[in-house]
């Protein structure tokens, strides 16, 4: 009994053993992943303050650009206004002179009078070489006409 009692106790302090060896070789293996997480922690860390750093820049030209903009919208807006008030202004003066316009070609020139200007010389003379040209233009047109007839 002894003896069995010796070679039990021997199977348990070898299972032990293989237990604690086994045991040793996870921690160890662990350690080493510890470690190595540890190195891809802080590397992630110092990733992570290069981000943050590049966000912060990111923010404060976004808010430049922002009040940019929206100085940028209201001289838009203004000059926008004043185009209209322009257009306004120009519409409203065209009217007024169309009106005067009218209002005096009404009341100044009556519509049954000759053209008095057409006795000025530099216009008979012009009203003379208009007819002279006329005149040349059917002789050319009644020439080539009559070529035209005996060519056929």
């Amino acid at each position: 009994e002894l003896a069995s009692l010796t070679d039990a106790s021997k199977a348990s302090i070898a299972g032990l053993d293989s237990m604690i060896s086994r045991l040793s070789g996870m921690r160890s293996r662990c350690g080493r992943q510890i470690e190595a997480d540890t190195e891809e922690a802080a590397v992630i860390d110092r990733q992570l303050a290069k981000l943050q750093i590049e966000h912060q820049r990111c923010e404060v030209r976004m808010r430049e650009s922002r009040k940019e903009r929206e100085i940028m919208q209201d001289a838009l807006g203004h000059a926008t206004q004043t185009m209209i008030q322009a257009v306004d202004t120009c519409k409203a003066t065209i009217r007024k002179t169309n009106s005067n316009i009218t209002r005096l070609t009404r009341t100044t020139v009556p519509k049954g009078l000759p053209d008095y200007t057409e006795n000025f010389p530099h216009r008979r003379a012009a009203a003379a070489a208009k007819a002279e040209l006329k005149a040349k233009a059917a002789a050319e047109a009644a020439t080539l006409a009559a070529s035209r007839r005996q060519g056929r």
